[in-house]
């Protein structure tokens, strides 16, 4: 079974897919898609981030997608910004069929690294001892692949297999 995790960013969006068969997974793609800078029409950096999603779940064709909850910044303006990429990235994900499942920061990290309330860095490096990856993982990049490993282990899918 193939699995997307989306870590949204209007700046930054971090992508990871893995396959796993349970007991295992394999990073097949990983990377950061950068829609461009505050400068750029936020309708043209949204329509960037759901045209190379679309295009890695056409390559792809993961059947679940693992995207982070909503949760709220002090600055209202980036969270309407954050809302709206959440937004467009839900679009593509029912447009496409997946199957979509949501998980809090503190739930990736417990079940990545066992603590809740653990750092970025013990995040990142759980990453790569879980999928083996060589790559010099971006915070991005490795919150992906994070919420590909928190589904992977999730009651959610445990249930289902």
């Amino acid at each position: 079974m193939k699995i997307i995790g989306v870590d949204p960013g209007t700046i930054r969006c971090g992508y990871g897919i893995i396959e796993t068969d349970g007991d295992c997974c394999s990073v097949l793609s990983c990377g950061v898609i950068r829609p461009g800078n505050s400068g750029i029409k936020m309708s043209i950096r949204l329509k960037r981030v759901y045209d190379r999603l679309e295009a890695l779940i056409d390559h792809y064709r993961p059947i679940h997608m693992a995207l982070e909850k909503a949760f709220f910044y002090k600055n209202a303006k980036t969270s309407f910004a954050l809302g709206q990429l959440r937004g467009v990235v839900l679009l593509l994900a029912e447009n496409m069929g997946l199957s979509i499942y949501e998980y809090n920061p503190t739930e990736v990290k417990l079940s990545v690294t066992g603590f809740g309330r653990a750092s970025k860095l013990q995040v990142k490096r759980m990453v790569k001892v879980i999928t083996n990856i060589e790559d010099d993982l971006s915070e991005d990049k490795a919150d992906a692949l994070a919420l590909c490993i928190c589904h992977m282990n999730s009651p959610n899918l445990l249930y289902k297999r």
